[in-house]
C-alpha cells in the first residue's frame, strides 16, 4: 500500500505546502504530516477531499488497482485485503458498528470451571468487541492486522487491555496463555484451518473459542432495512470479489468440528439492543465492507446514491431515536 507516497507526490505535482493541503480540507497540518509517514490515514470523507482537490479516482491516490491485484499470488491477496479492508475508515467503523453485548462473555462463562484471567480478542477492529472484556478479565490483548484500525483501538487502551498487531493465524502470543479466545464480526475474513489451529495453540486446557456475528441489517425499520438491502445489491459484484477468498460464515461450527481439536462444540443465539439516530446509522451503512470497497473504486451508482442518503435517511428518522435489535449468533470450541 503506497498511500503515503503517492499523497507526497501529487501534493508535489501540485507545488503545494502540507500547509496548504491541510486547509483546502480543513484539517491540521500535523494530519497532513502523520500521512505523509505512514502513521495514520484519512477518514472516507478526507480521501474524498483530497481525491477532489488531486482530481484524481480513489484507487489512484491509495495505488490498489484491480488488475494489479489479480496478478498476485492467493496468499498475498489474502494477507493485502486483510490488512488494507478498513483503510481509511476506523472511525466510521467504531461510531457506526454495535458494540459486542457483555452477554456473550456471561454465556460463555457457563462453560468455563474457573476464574477468567485472559481474553484474546482475534480480528479486534476499533476494540468495539474487546472493551467489554474488561468487565470479565484483567488482562485483554486485541489482535489485528490494520494499522489504521488498531491507532484508532489504541486510543482505548488501559490497564487491563492493549492492542497488537498480528494476524488469525500467526498471534505471536504464548503457548496456552488464553482462557478465551473470542473472534466477534472477523473470522469469515480469516482462512479457517490455520487459524483455528493458532487459536488452539493459544488456548488453555478447558479453554473456549467464540467465533461471535451478528445478523445484518439490524431489525430496526421497514425502511431503513430495504434501504440497506438496496444498497447492498448495489455493491453485490464488489462485495462477491472480496467474498473469494473469505469463508462462509454457515460454515464456522462445521470448520471447528472438522478441525477435531475441540472436545465440545455448539450454536448459541441470543439478541441485543443499539440505539440509532439518523447520523449513526449513516455510518452503520457506510462502515460496511462492500460499501467502502464501492466507495474506494468511485463506483458510480453508489457515489449517486451517497448524494440523496441524507435526505432519505432524514425522512426515515425524524430526528428520532430508533431500537436496533441485533441477533447474533455463537459457535463455540470448548478445548
Amino acid at each position: 500500500m503506497k498511500f503515503s507516497k503517492n499523497l507526497y507526490t501529487l501534493r508535489k505535482e501540485l507545488d503545494i505546502s502540507q500547509e496548504q493541503l491541510a486547509e483546502l480540507i480543513d484539517i491540521s497540518r500535523q494530519s497532513v504530516s502523520k500521512w505523509e509517514l505512514g502513521e495514520s490515514y484519512p477518514t472516507v470523507e478526507n480521501i474524498f477531499k483530497l481525491c477532489s482537490v488531486f482530481k484524481c479516482k480513489m484507487n489512484e491516490l491509495i495505488n490498489e488497482n484491480l488488475s494489479d491485484f489479480e496478478l498476485l499470488n492467493e496468499d498475498v491477496k489474502n494477507i493485502e485485503k486483510a490488512y488494507e479492508r478498513f483503510l481509511g475508515y476506523a472511525d466510521t467503523y467504531d461510531e457506526g458498528r454495535p458494540k459486542l453485548p457483555s452477554k456473550a462473555i456471561e454465556l460463555l462463562k457457563i462453560y468455563l470451571d474457573k476464574d477468567i484471567n485472559t481474553i484474546i480478542d482475534i480480528g479486534c477492529g476499533t476494540g468495539l468487541s474487546t472493551e467489554v472484556c474488561t468487565l470479565f478479565a484483567n488482562n485483554i490483548i486485541g489482535i489485528n492486522p490494520s494499522i489504521d484500525i488498531l491507532n484508532k483501538a489504541r486510543t482505548k487502551e488501559n490497564e487491563k487491555m492493549k492492542f497488537v498487531q498480528g494476524y488469525g493465524d500467526r498471534t505471536k502470543l504464548e503457548t496456552e496463555c488464553a482462557d478465551i479466545v473470542i473472534c466477534s464480526q472477523a473470522f469469515h475474513w480469516m482462512s479457517p484451518e490455520p487459524t483455528i489451529k493458532e487459536v488452539y495453540r493459544i488456548l488453555k486446557k478447558g479453554g473456549i473459542f467464540a467465533v461471535i456475528d451478528a445478523d445484518y441489517p439490524p431489525v430496526i425499520n421497514k425502511e431503513l432495512e430495504k434501504l440497506n438491502s438496496y444498497l447492498h445489491k448495489q455493491t453485490a459484484s464488489l462485495e462477491n470479489y472480496e467474498n473469494m477468498w473469505g469463508s462462509n460464515k454457515t460454515e464456522h461450527l462445521n470448520n471447528m468440528r472438522k478441525s477435531g481439536l475441540f472436545e465440545y462444540s455448539r450454536e448459541i443465539c441470543f439478541s441485543h439492543i443499539e440505539k440509532y439516530d439518523q447520523e449513526r446509522f449513516k455510518k452503520f451503512l457506510l462502515s460496511q465492507s462492500s460499501m467502502q470497497h464501492a466507495i474506494k473504486y468511485n463506483y458510480d451508482k453508489i457515489m449517486e446514491e451517497l448524494n440523496i442518503l441524507d435526505d432519505r435517511l432524514y425522512k426515515i428518522f425524524k430526528g428520532q431515536i430508533l431500537d436496533a435489535i441485533y441477533s447474533y449468533k455463537m459457535r463455540i470450541g470448548i478445548k
